[in-house]
Protein backbone atom coordinates (compact mmCIF):
# COMPACT_ATOMS: atom_id res chain seq x y z
CA UNK A 1 0.00 0.00 0.00
CA UNK A 2 2.83 2.67 0.80
CA UNK A 3 4.43 2.32 -2.53
CA UNK A 4 1.26 2.76 -4.23
CA UNK A 5 0.58 5.71 -2.42
CA UNK A 6 4.42 7.26 -2.51
CA UNK A 7 3.50 6.63 -6.82
CA UNK A 8 0.44 8.66 -6.29
CA UNK A 9 2.12 11.17 -4.28
CA UNK A 10 5.21 11.26 -6.50
CA UNK A 11 3.10 12.49 -9.64
CA UNK A 12 2.96 16.28 -8.87
CA UNK A 13 5.54 18.59 -6.76
CA UNK A 14 5.28 19.52 -3.40
CA UNK A 15 4.36 15.68 -2.24
CA UNK A 16 6.40 16.08 0.44
CA UNK A 17 3.79 17.33 2.40
CA UNK A 18 1.34 14.86 1.63
CA UNK A 19 3.56 12.46 2.31
CA UNK A 20 3.69 13.49 5.94
CA UNK A 21 -0.27 13.80 6.09
CA UNK A 22 -0.51 9.96 5.09
CA UNK A 23 1.68 9.01 7.55
CA UNK A 24 -0.43 9.76 10.16
CA UNK A 25 -3.67 8.96 9.13
CA UNK A 26 -2.51 5.46 7.01
CA UNK A 27 -3.82 3.49 10.21
CA UNK A 28 -6.88 4.88 10.75
CA UNK A 29 -7.00 4.88 6.82
CA UNK A 30 -6.44 0.49 6.63
CA UNK A 31 -9.88 0.21 8.84
CA UNK A 32 -11.88 2.13 6.29
CA UNK A 33 -10.26 0.51 3.61
CA UNK A 34 -11.51 -2.52 5.14
CA UNK A 35 -15.10 -1.65 5.84
CA UNK A 36 -15.30 -0.32 2.05
CA UNK A 37 -14.15 -3.99 0.64
CA UNK A 38 -16.97 -5.66 2.10
CA UNK A 39 -19.15 -3.01 -0.23
CA UNK A 40 -20.67 -5.24 -2.91
CA UNK A 41 -18.45 -4.50 -6.61
CA UNK A 42 -19.47 -1.91 -8.47
CA UNK A 43 -20.80 0.32 -5.87
CA UNK A 44 -20.31 4.33 -6.73
CA UNK A 45 -18.20 5.71 -3.39
CA UNK A 46 -18.37 9.33 -2.93
CA UNK A 47 -15.37 10.88 -0.42
CA UNK A 48 -16.40 14.58 0.93
CA UNK A 49 -13.74 16.43 2.60
CA UNK A 50 -10.75 14.33 0.36
CA UNK A 51 -8.07 16.89 0.14
CA UNK A 52 -4.83 15.27 -1.54
CA UNK A 53 -7.22 12.35 -2.40
CA UNK A 54 -5.04 9.31 -1.29
CA UNK A 55 -8.00 7.68 0.32
CA UNK A 56 -10.25 7.65 -2.49
CA UNK A 57 -7.46 6.68 -4.68
CA UNK A 58 -6.54 3.61 -2.47
CA UNK A 59 -10.77 2.55 -2.80
CA UNK A 60 -10.29 3.21 -6.74
CA UNK A 61 -7.09 1.19 -6.77
CA UNK A 62 -7.14 -1.69 -4.35
CA UNK A 63 -11.15 -2.16 -4.31
CA UNK A 64 -11.64 -1.22 -8.36
CA UNK A 65 -14.95 0.67 -7.30
CA UNK A 66 -16.34 3.97 -9.23
CA UNK A 67 -15.66 6.95 -7.38
CA UNK A 68 -15.64 10.79 -6.80
CA UNK A 69 -14.14 13.31 -4.17
CA UNK A 70 -15.16 16.83 -3.12
CA UNK A 71 -13.03 19.36 -0.87
CA UNK A 72 -13.32 22.89 -0.22
CA UNK A 73 -11.39 25.56 -2.48
CA UNK A 74 -7.84 26.14 -0.44
CA UNK A 75 -4.19 27.09 -1.75
CA UNK A 76 -3.08 23.28 -2.69
CA UNK A 77 -5.97 22.78 -5.37
CA UNK A 78 -3.69 22.84 -8.06
CA UNK A 79 -1.52 20.52 -7.58
CA UNK A 80 -4.13 18.11 -5.96
CA UNK A 81 -6.26 18.81 -9.02
CA UNK A 82 -4.04 17.40 -11.18
CA UNK A 83 -3.62 13.74 -9.14
CA UNK A 84 -7.80 13.97 -9.47
CA UNK A 85 -7.33 14.36 -13.03
CA UNK A 86 -4.03 11.86 -13.93
CA UNK A 87 -6.10 9.18 -11.67
CA UNK A 88 -9.68 10.17 -13.69
CA UNK A 89 -11.54 10.72 -10.73
CA UNK A 90 -14.60 12.99 -11.10
CA UNK A 91 -13.33 15.90 -8.61
CA UNK A 92 -15.79 18.66 -7.91
CA UNK A 93 -15.52 21.62 -5.06
CA UNK A 94 -18.03 21.27 -2.39
CA UNK A 95 -17.78 23.10 0.90
CA UNK A 96 -20.30 20.85 2.83
CA UNK A 97 -20.96 23.54 5.34
CA UNK A 98 -22.36 26.68 3.66
CA UNK A 99 -23.04 25.22 -0.47
CA UNK A 100 -25.27 22.81 -1.60
CA UNK A 101 -23.99 19.66 -4.02
CA UNK A 102 -23.97 19.32 -7.05
CA UNK A 103 -24.27 15.90 -7.41
CA UNK A 104 -28.07 14.75 -8.29
CA UNK A 105 -30.13 12.96 -5.26
CA UNK A 106 -29.82 9.94 -4.50
CA UNK A 107 -26.06 9.09 -6.43
CA UNK A 108 -24.08 7.35 -3.99
CA UNK A 109 -23.76 3.72 -2.42
CA UNK A 110 -21.54 5.14 -0.35
CA UNK A 111 -19.81 8.20 1.48
CA UNK A 112 -16.82 8.64 3.05
CA UNK A 113 -16.18 11.45 5.84
CA UNK A 114 -13.19 10.77 7.29
CA UNK A 115 -11.39 12.82 9.74
CA UNK A 116 -13.47 15.93 8.45
CA UNK A 117 -16.17 16.81 10.99
CA UNK A 118 -14.09 18.11 13.60
CA UNK A 119 -12.66 20.67 11.21
CA UNK A 120 -15.95 21.85 10.21
CA UNK A 121 -17.37 25.43 11.54
CA UNK A 122 -18.43 25.21 15.37
CA UNK A 123 -22.16 25.31 15.86
CA UNK A 124 -23.30 21.63 16.97
CA UNK A 125 -26.02 20.99 16.95
CA UNK A 126 -27.37 22.95 13.61
CA UNK A 127 -24.01 22.75 11.50
CA UNK A 128 -23.68 18.84 11.96
CA UNK A 129 -27.41 18.36 11.28
CA UNK A 130 -26.95 20.71 8.32
CA UNK A 131 -23.90 18.48 7.07
CA UNK A 132 -25.72 14.93 7.33
CA UNK A 133 -28.91 16.26 5.84
CA UNK A 134 -26.93 17.15 2.84
CA UNK A 135 -25.12 13.81 2.55
CA UNK A 136 -28.27 11.82 2.86
CA UNK A 137 -29.49 13.58 -0.09
CA UNK A 138 -26.87 12.46 -2.55
CA UNK A 139 -27.06 8.82 -0.93
CA UNK A 140 -29.02 6.22 -1.82
CA UNK A 141 -31.56 4.59 -0.18
CA UNK A 142 -30.16 2.13 2.88
CA UNK A 143 -26.58 3.84 1.28
CA UNK A 144 -23.85 3.61 3.53
CA UNK A 145 -22.00 6.31 5.47
CA UNK A 146 -18.62 6.00 6.98
CA UNK A 147 -17.42 8.45 9.41
CA UNK A 148 -14.33 8.70 11.44
CA UNK A 149 -13.12 11.17 13.72
CA UNK A 150 -10.96 12.31 16.95
CA UNK A 151 -13.02 11.11 20.11
CA UNK A 152 -13.56 13.82 22.43
CA UNK A 153 -14.33 11.58 25.48
CA UNK A 154 -10.64 9.84 24.96
CA UNK A 155 -8.82 9.35 27.61
CA UNK A 156 -6.17 11.44 26.16
CA UNK A 157 -8.75 14.35 25.60
CA UNK A 158 -9.54 13.89 29.67
CA UNK A 159 -5.71 14.35 30.30
CA UNK A 160 -5.33 17.37 28.60
CA UNK A 161 -8.19 18.91 30.14
CA UNK A 162 -7.16 17.74 33.49
CA UNK A 163 -3.56 19.04 33.21
CA UNK A 164 -5.35 22.46 32.03
CA UNK A 165 -4.87 22.48 28.68
CA UNK A 166 -7.16 22.47 25.73
CA UNK A 167 -8.30 19.32 24.23
CA UNK A 168 -7.48 20.27 20.70
CA UNK A 169 -4.34 19.43 20.18
CA UNK A 170 -4.34 19.97 16.48
CA UNK A 171 -4.65 23.66 15.36
CA UNK A 172 -7.28 22.81 12.67
CA UNK A 173 -9.46 20.95 14.83
CA UNK A 174 -12.58 23.14 15.66
CA UNK A 175 -14.72 20.85 17.68
CA UNK A 176 -14.62 17.56 18.88
CA UNK A 177 -17.41 14.77 19.21
CA UNK A 178 -18.39 12.31 21.54
CA UNK A 179 -19.57 9.13 19.57
CA UNK A 180 -23.21 9.96 21.65
CA UNK A 181 -23.17 13.46 20.55
CA UNK A 182 -23.28 11.67 16.66
CA UNK A 183 -25.39 8.80 17.36
CA UNK A 184 -27.99 11.33 17.78
CA UNK A 185 -27.22 13.64 15.61
CA UNK A 186 -27.89 11.06 12.94
CA UNK A 187 -30.90 9.72 14.39
CA UNK A 188 -31.97 13.48 13.65
CA UNK A 189 -30.90 13.25 10.30
CA UNK A 190 -32.34 10.03 8.62
CA UNK A 191 -28.95 7.71 9.90
CA UNK A 192 -29.85 4.18 10.94
CA UNK A 193 -26.74 3.89 13.18
CA UNK A 194 -24.91 -0.11 12.02
CA UNK A 195 -21.74 0.11 14.30
CA UNK A 196 -19.14 1.95 16.01
CA UNK A 197 -15.61 0.85 16.24
CA UNK A 198 -13.36 2.60 18.50
CA UNK A 199 -9.71 2.19 17.99
CA UNK A 200 -6.40 3.79 18.77
CA UNK A 201 -4.06 6.05 17.45
CA UNK A 202 -2.11 8.45 20.26
CA UNK A 203 0.53 5.42 20.49
CA UNK A 204 1.98 6.64 16.81
CA UNK A 205 5.11 8.41 17.37
CA UNK A 206 5.45 7.03 21.12
CA UNK A 207 9.39 7.48 20.84
CA UNK A 208 9.07 11.60 20.61
CA UNK A 209 6.93 11.43 23.66
CA UNK A 210 8.20 12.21 27.12
CA UNK A 211 8.83 9.69 29.78
CA UNK A 212 5.16 10.74 31.65
CA UNK A 213 3.14 10.54 28.19
CA UNK A 214 4.72 7.01 27.70
CA UNK A 215 3.23 5.88 31.02
CA UNK A 216 0.32 7.53 30.33
CA UNK A 217 -0.23 5.37 27.47
CA UNK A 218 0.46 2.17 29.32
CA UNK A 219 -2.30 3.50 31.76
CA UNK A 220 -4.59 4.06 28.22
CA UNK A 221 -4.03 0.72 26.73
CA UNK A 222 -5.02 -1.24 29.94
CA UNK A 223 -7.95 1.32 30.75
CA UNK A 224 -9.54 1.19 27.18
CA UNK A 225 -9.61 -2.89 27.23
CA UNK A 226 -12.37 -2.66 29.72
CA UNK A 227 -13.71 0.52 28.29
CA UNK A 228 -13.12 1.07 24.58
CA UNK A 229 -14.69 4.67 24.63
CA UNK A 230 -11.66 5.89 26.42
CA UNK A 231 -10.05 5.31 22.87
CA UNK A 232 -8.53 7.75 20.40
CA UNK A 233 -10.55 7.65 17.61
CA UNK A 234 -14.43 5.85 16.58
CA UNK A 235 -15.43 4.91 12.93
CA UNK A 236 -19.16 5.28 12.70
CA UNK A 237 -21.44 3.56 9.92
CA UNK A 238 -24.49 4.49 9.18
CA UNK A 239 -27.10 3.62 6.82
CA UNK A 240 -29.34 6.07 5.04
CA UNK A 241 -32.96 5.12 6.52
CA UNK A 242 -35.61 4.19 4.05
CA UNK A 243 -37.59 7.26 2.22
CA UNK A 244 -41.01 7.55 3.78
CA UNK A 245 -43.90 7.24 0.85
CA UNK A 246 -47.05 8.83 1.04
Amino acid sequence: MRSLLDEYLRQVDGWESDRKYLEEHLSRWSRTLDIVSHVPSGSRILEVGAAHGALIFLVKRLLNMEVAATDVRRTENPRWLRRFEHEGIDFRFWDVVDEESSYPERSFDVVLLCEVIQHLTQGYPRTIDAVLLKIGRVLKEDGLLILSTTNMASLYCRWRLLIGKTYLENETDLRLYTAGELHEAMARTGFLVKSTDFFDYWGEGLEKRTTTERSLRFVHKVLSLAVPGFRDGYIIQALRAPIEKH
